[in-house]
């Protein structure tokens, strides 16, 4: 690694390549054999990558530069991939070369699907959240260690309608949809990106009444409809009304406790497909390793879920 700014909790366990890289956000991954790294051009070392916050790149990845994933926080690049210079603004994607090419679309460009990470690798998304508090040892400032914050949701929001505003195609690319970069999209991947953003865009702003409510003890009948000086709960009390979710706080401290146990759920699932997995070609597997109902972040969600539940019921019923 050298002429780079790395920021806090990026893995960086193996032989691997880091040059001109700009990634203060950190909390990334950076797998074996990954280059990236020459910020040559035949004329002069004046080019950088610019990772987003979260990143995974995974095994043999090589970067071309210049790049930028700043608004593609949480994006995984599968092994094996080559990443032409490019932009990319679609939070929480999976960037991977294509088991086959749609027509009309030019061979080098990889597929990208968006919300991937929040719809099919949610474990090792809320469990990096979870060791980054665990370990962070920081005193003399603060790392900011959530991954859903107003910052990230914006990115979503901002995604989401550019999402919206492109339909009716098999395949869409960079003239298509701003922000995809050097890969396309397929109209299945952006209807299901849509509705993961949204479930995720949501759960955020009921969370924001749960907190609000809880930590006055009460639930207000008017809390939805009242406008507020706290910023924080002004932007999710907004994100309610603007996603059509409605305005009784009883009801939706009900509904955030059904997304809850979806995201356990799905959490659940997730790390269940490594088991899958390992089954299929380990003829001893499920004797020595743990089954996902089992492992200990999973069943820790599963009781936060059931403490949250708990939390509504005396609140709704107090």
């Amino acid at each position: 690694m050298s002429s780079s700014l790395i920021g806090p909790f990026v893995g960086f366990h193996h032989q691997a390549l880091l040059i001109g890289v700009v990634w203060p956000e950190g909390k990334g991954n950076v797998g074996h054999g990954c280059n990236c790294g020459s910020n040559h051009t035949g004329k002069a070392p004046d080019q950088e990558f610019w990772p987003g916050e979260g990143m995974f790149l995974g095994l043999g990845v090589n970067v071309k530069f210049p790049g930028c994933f700043t608004e593609a926080p949480y994006t995984f690049i599968a092994t094996g991939t080559n990443l032409a210079p490019q932009r990319v603004a679609f939070p929480f994607s999976l960037i991977a070369p294509p088991s086959r090419y749609p027509r009309h679309v030019r061979p080098g460009l990889n597929e990208i699907i968006p919300g991937w990470v929040l719809d099919r690798n949610l474990f090792a998304l809320l469990r990096g959240e979870q060791k980054f508090a665990e370990r962070d040892r920081s005193f003399r400032s603060q790392l900011e260690r959530r991954v859903f914050r107003r910052e990230i949701i914006e990115r979503m929001l901002a995604a989401r309608a550019r999402l919206a505003e492109i339909e009716g195609e098999e395949v869409y690319t960079e003239s298509e949809a701003e922000g995809l970069g050097e890969n396309f999209l397929t109209e299945k991947s952006r209807l299901r990106a849509m509705e993961v953003y949204s479930f995720h865009i949501q759960l955020f702003a009921l969370e924001g009444l749960f907190l609000r409510c809880a930590d006055r003890g009460k639930v207000s009948s008017t809390l939805i409809r009242r406008p507020s000086a706290d910023p924080e709960w002004e932007f999710r009390r907004t994100l309610i009304l603007s996603e059509g979710l409605g305005s009784s706080p009883s009801e939706l401290l009900r509904l955030y406790v059904e997304r809850m146990k979806t995201v356990a759920l799905r959490i659940e699932e997730s790390k269940s497909r490594d088991d899958q997995r390992g089954a299929r070609s380990i003829p001893d597997y499920a004797d020595h390793h743990l089954l996902a109902a089992e492992n200990r972040f999973v069943r820790d969600f599963r009781d936060k879920v059931a403490a949250v539940e708990d939390q509504v019921l005396d609140l709704v019923e107090g």
